[in-house]
């Protein structure tokens, strides 16, 4: 299979059956440090598929798309390594505007991709980097993206056929897909960091919006805005006056 892309697709690994594409394709580059950027490993059945902190991620076979790519962002700065995140998030996002533009959209922070009405997931992603001398070697990104499945174990799930009431090819979508996680990718070869920024932020959900959140350091719940995110990741979310940053394991969205 050929995509009409620079090099995100090429080569193209396909696996019926496969534990984990992260980690299949983290044993390929280990054997071959020289694997060409862009090389993608996709299965129709992942047994073991992860999530981020440690959860598992729930892909009925033949349904979805579920594959890793490998990038070699030797380029980005250590300290701007969110800015991969941002990036392959808004490829998702841009995907989803394009084949289903009439819905609502968006990225919660930190790499999952929301239909906004509903507030279910629709994608996630899981990036692993391999960092030496203070320099990204290579990062390895996993992607699940729900299309034909319509049941899930969680409620918090859901796909594009359930959102559109209709059914993919998933073939005919990889291209697509491809073309928009590349475009974004070739903005940060380029340093186009503020535009990376700017359009991270105007699909990010919540954004300026008053809700709800649980400190998970301090065992509280409170009311907060999410105001910005730090190039470490971080999110910043204005409480009463203050600008408070969060990691990952710190704040939860309720």
């Amino acid at each position: 299979m050929t995509f009409p892309t620079l090099f995100v697709g090429q080569p193209y690994l396909h696996l019926p059956i496969c534990p984990s594409t992260n980690s299949h394709l983290a044993e390929l580059v280990q054997q071959n440090p020289t694997l060409y950027e862009g090389t993608v490993v996709i299965t129709d059945m992942q047994t073991a598929g992860r999530g981020q902190k440690g959860n598992v991620w729930e892909a009925e076979p033949y349904q979805n798309l579920t594959f890793s790519l490998l990038l070699k962002p030797i380029f980005l700065p250590i300290q701007k390594q969110f800015f991969l995140n941002m990036c392959v998030a808004l490829g998702i996002y841009d995907f989803l505007q394009a084949v289903a533009p009439e819905h609502s959209w968006a990225i919660k922070w930190s790499n999952d991709i929301l239909h906004q009405e509903k507030k279910q997931k629709i994608a996630g992603i899981l990036i692993e980097n391999t960092i030496r001398k203070q320099t990204i070697e290579h990062s390895i990104v996993g992607i699940g993206l729900n299309i034909n499945q319509q049941h899930f174990e969680v409620q918090k799930a859901t796909s594009l056929r359930n959102i559109t009431q209709k059914s993919y090819i998933l073939a005919d979508l990889l291209p697509i897909l491809f073309q928009h996680i590349e475009k974004n990718y070739l903005l940060l070869k380029a340093e186009k960091y503020e535009k990376i920024k700017e359009n991270y932020l105007k699909s990010l959900y919540l954004y300026q919006q008053t809700a709800y959140y649980y400190d998970k350091k301090q065992d509280i719940y409170f009311e907060g805005i999410i105001q910005d995110v730090a190039e470490s990741g971080k999110i910043i979310v204005q409480v009463g006056q203050s600008f408070v940053p969060f990691d990952l394991k710190e704040i939860v969205f309720l």
